[in-house]
């Protein structure tokens, strides 16, 4: 559960990260050529208004599918699409990441039969010898059930 977590958080960051990068040439704060202009990218990606990328995530499927708008309003909403899949995600890998914690914590119940050698498991053979008989037994917390003990 973990590993997806930590899967998620990779996938929720690269996602994210995508999302503000289109969201923010959308609205004009970052270069149209990302990969040769490192620097201006992230200067745009820091003059982005929070308020409006949240407020676009509301209409950004409409925005994507709308055949009538242009360009740059595609692009906020793909952008602000993103990012709100990359927030959906890093949700979820958070309650991966408590349930892990909670599922590791949390003591298991022994329902398996026990086959242990108990002394009054001894069988005696024909030969006086001791042979051990393994007899199961049910063991719930460390103790024997009352269906167990008359076997």
């Amino acid at each position: 559960m973990i590993v997806f977590a930590v899967i998620l958080l990779i996938v929720a960051a690269v996602v994210i990260g995508f999302g503000l990068v289109i969201y923010g040439n959308g609205v004009g704060t970052v270069p149209d050529d990302v990969g040769h202009e490192p620097a201006a990218t992230r200067q745009g990606v820091a003059r982005i208004s929070w308020r409006d990328l949240f407020g676009r995530m509301k209409t950004s499927v409409k925005g994507m599918t709308a055949e009538d708008i242009s360009r740059e309003e595609k692009l906020t909403a793909t952008g602000a699409f993103c990012v709100m899949v990359g927030l959906v995600c890093v949700v979820v890998a958070v309650l991966a990441i408590i349930v892990a914690l909670v599922y590791q914590t949390t003591p298991k119940p022994a329902t398996a039969l026990d086959f242990s050698l108990r002394p009054e498991a001894v069988d005696r053979g024909a030969a006086g010898q001791q042979a051990a008989v393994a007899q199961p037994r049910a063991v719930v917390a460390g103790r024997t059930s009352a269906v167990a003990r008359g076997w």
